[in-house]
C-alpha cells in the first residue's frame, strides 16, 4: 500500500489502485471537464492507464464548475 498527496490530503492507497486511472476511478473523477497535474506536470487523461502512481505523488485534480 502507497501514500500519495491528493489536493493537500495524504492518503493510503488500496492495493489495486496502481495507475491513475485506477484512482479515478476509485475517487469517481470523471475526465470531462477535469484536469489532473502529478508532481506539476499536467497529465494526459487519455493515456491514464499508462500512467503509474509513486510513493508520495502530489496530484492536483481541478473540475470546472458552470454556472452563473
Amino acid at each position: 500500500m502507497i501514500s500519495i498527496n491528493l489536493n493537500g490530503d495524504t492518503i493510503k492507497l488500496p492495493e489495486n489502485i496502481i495507475t491513475l486511472k485506477d484512482l479515478m476511478k476509485w475517487k469517481n473523477i470523471s475526465e470531462q471537464s477535469t484536469a489532473i497535474a502529478i508532481n506539476g506536470v499536467l497529465a494526459k487523461l487519455n493515456k491514464s492507464d499508462l500512467i503509474k502512481l509513486n510513493p508520495m505523488d502530489k496530484i492536483i485534480v481541478i473540475t470546472a464548475a458552470f454556472g452563473g
